[in-house]
């Protein structure tokens, strides 16, 4: 008795050092979920194949060191145990530290100023939505804790067959680990509230039965392992995802200053922001065509005149192409001004969106500041690769082998019936813009910039 007793404080340091590692884990471990995806579902997936496989190094865990005492003896099975648990662990580490997938970039959700530890501890209670869930969590976990808790006591002094032990915890976990794709597949269908309430449910609809059971039933307790196992499934799957959902209401918009800093925007910020709808493409400047740079364009938009404005639509467009010139415009795409060049492609004009200036990224590669002058043999050997390959571009040589794949898909589901019908989007009329008007206010625009008499 005494030797335990000198023994006590290092079992209690022991227990506090191993309990505060495993929660300062858990906390990056639950969090994990938001950092990987923005999918709802791809969340329930990704929280159901991580928790499935925890279950699975549980499940080792539970059986490996009753196997290893029924082969030997306890204190040698425990022994031969820990010297696997160890190394087991480093290389968890390693595998966990290197070869975890990067996470999402988003926003960052700090302000500028420094926020304390304290107060950051506090911070997720002010979100309404994670304060339901917090109070679901505790009481679910307590109801999941007390079972878990007496399972061993009851398998002993109630059933009284301790060597069963093993083989119904692997039950139980085995049966959560089966039942992970049935509730992806609920989740998905009916939604993760409902699916982790109908879990609950199997758990309590399972269990309730225990107090009938007495010596020698392991049948009819093997029975509820596998019932509540699956319960167990739902329990584990579906809580972080609605965590990482609920976690997006608070994130917010920022704008990272250029030491790091970070400054949110809160609604009312972005409301103040200048935006507009209006239709009119404004003509700014022409240009040569060569001096728009390829680095700037983005997206490209076939422009189609309405009736009445087909004559200053050609109008415009023979210009262009007499003057082999770009026009700068600005438009508002989705309530954001843009810039972007009109020029003219088989007799249409198209309208390319551009970058704006400080948009486009500096090149600065310090790889190039050495010395890279090739010699004459690399640069001939160079030179005959490029002239093996000449050739004119001809845009039928290059299939798109995604779209192919995507269309096969399609077709398969067609021919398999797999169709929804789409509501017929309503027609709206459009707006009539008048181009030599807008021409027009464009010129008399420039003209006042200037200085000069209309």
């Amino acid at each position: 008795m005494y030797m335990y007793q000198n023994f006590m404080p290092w079992f209690f340091s022991m227990l506090v050092l191993v309990y505060t590692a495993f929660s300062m884990v858990q906390i990056s471990y639950q969090a994990y979920a938001i950092d990987l995806a923005d999918d709802v579902n791809q969340r329930t997936r990704i929280t159901a194949y991580r928790e499935g496989l925890g279950l699975l190094g549980v499940f080792i865990a539970a059986a490996l060191p009753q196997i290893l005492s029924d082969a030997s003896d306890a204190k040698t099975g425990f022994a031969q145990y820990s010297f696997i648990f160890a190394p087991t662990l480093l290389l968890a580490v390693v595998v966990t530290v290197f070869a975890s997938p990067p996470a999402l970039h988003r926003a960052a959700q700090i302000t500028h100023t420094t926020v304390s530890t304290w107060h950051s501890m506090w911070a997720p209670l002010q979100n309404k939505r994670f304060r339901k869930l917090l109070i679901i969590f505790i009481v679910n976990g307590i109801a999941a804790s007390i079972p878990a808790t007496l399972v061993l006591f009851f398998i002993d002094h109630v059933l009284r067959t301790p060597q069963h032990t093993a083989a119904l915890l692997c039950a139980y976990f085995a049966a959560g680990a089966a039942g992970m794709p049935l509730w992806i597949a609920l989740s998905k269908r009916y939604g993760k509230t409902r699916s982790w309430l109908l879990g609950m449910a199997v758990s309590i609809a399972a269990f309730v039965w225990a107090f009938m059971l007495g010596e020698g039933d392991v049948w009819g307790f093997a029975i509820i392992c596998i019932l509540s196992g699956l319960g167990l499934g739902a329990d584990l799957a579906i809580p972080p995802a609605l965590v990482a959902d609920v976690i997006d209401d608070d994130i917010a918009k920022g704008y990272e200053t250029e030491d790091g800093e970070m400054v949110i925007l809160t609604d009312d910020d972005m409301a103040a922001l200048p935006s507009t709808s209006s239709r009119e493409i404004a003509v700014e400047k022409f240009v040569p065509r060569d001096q728009i740079d390829p680095l700037l364009l983005e997206k490209s938009y076939y422009l189609e005149p309405d009736k009445s404005a087909t004559k200053p639509y050609a109008l415009l467009r023979d210009a262009l192409k007499a003057a082999d010139r770009m026009a700068i415009v600005t438009v508002s795409l989705r309530a954001r001004m843009t810039m972007a060049v009109l020029r003219v492609r088989d007799d249409v004009i198209v309208m390319q969106t551009m970058l704006w200036p400080d948009e486009v990224r500096s090149p600065d590669f310090a790889r190039l500041d050495g010395e890279t002058d090739a010699k004459p043999a690399e640069l001939k050997m160079a030179n005959l690769l490029v002239e093996s390959l000449a050739g004119d571009y001809v845009p039928d040589d290059y299939v798109d082998d995604y779209q192919a794949a995507v269309e096969a898909v399609v077709k398969a589901k067609l021919d398999g019936g797999e169709v929804q019908e789409v509501p017929a989007a309503k027609e709206t009329g459009g707006e009539v813009v008048d181009l030599l008007a807008a021409l027009q206010r464009s010129v008399e625009r420039a003209k006042a910039a200037r200085g000069e008499a209309s």
